[in-house]
């Protein structure tokens, strides 16, 4: 590890060697681990070592709170020595800047269409009408004001509200906003 690596993990060349298999429970997010070893051992498998293996990973740097992004590039290298000739497996790791907010994004698209995984049976349970409430009511009109607007009655409306409860297991209006939102049913989406 050169110096500008162990100045920003706090501790010195010989701390870190010192700290064994405990240098990846310090530093590194477990999960992201596993999948990082699997995919080195894949890349050392293939035997083609004109290419490189390339991740994103988290590191747990000295003084900070958070996680900072590094993109890693891993190759195996041959060297020539005195000693004759061998193979070292290089890690050259990088912190990028601005890569937490498109995780976040991503994080929340990922969560969305989850969300539309998991409730699109509800969304085809529904009828056309109770489609057009929903989405009235999302757009902040009350019932009278959806009465008017769709031709029906109050207690259609009402009626219309009931079912699409029911349907929707919906406990609170952010629950029927949420549904609204990632079905399309607000209007200006």
């Amino acid at each position: 590890m050169n110096a500008w690596g162990c100045s920003n993990l706090g501790s010195s060349a010989e701390e870190v060697n010192a700290l064994g298999e405990s240098y990846y429970d310090k530093y590194f997010i477990a999960e992201e681990l596993t999948l990082h070893r699997d995919g080195i051992a894949k890349y050392l498998m293939t035997g083609d070592f004109s290419t490189q293996f390339n991740f994103f990973q988290q590191v747990k740097l000295y003084g900070k709170k958070e996680y900072t992004w590094f993109y890693t590039v891993c190759k195996l290298m041959a060297f020539n020595g005195s000693k004759g000739s061998a193979q070292n497996l290089v890690f050259l790791s990088s912190p990028i800047q601005g890569i937490d907010n498109i995780t976040e994004r991503m994080h929340r698209v990922l969560e969305l269409d989850k969300y539309i995984q998991d409730n699109y049976w509800k969304f085809n349970q529904l009828t056309k009408r109770e489609k057009e409430v929903i989405s009235q009511l999302a757009n902040g009109k009350s019932n009278k004001q959806i009465a008017d607007v769709l031709f029906l009655s109050n207690h259609t409306v009402s009626t219309h509200r009931k079912n699409i409860i029911r349907k929707l297991d919906c406990n609170s209006f952010a629950d029927l906003m949420r549904f609204a939102i990632a079905f399309n049913l607000v209007d200006g989406q």
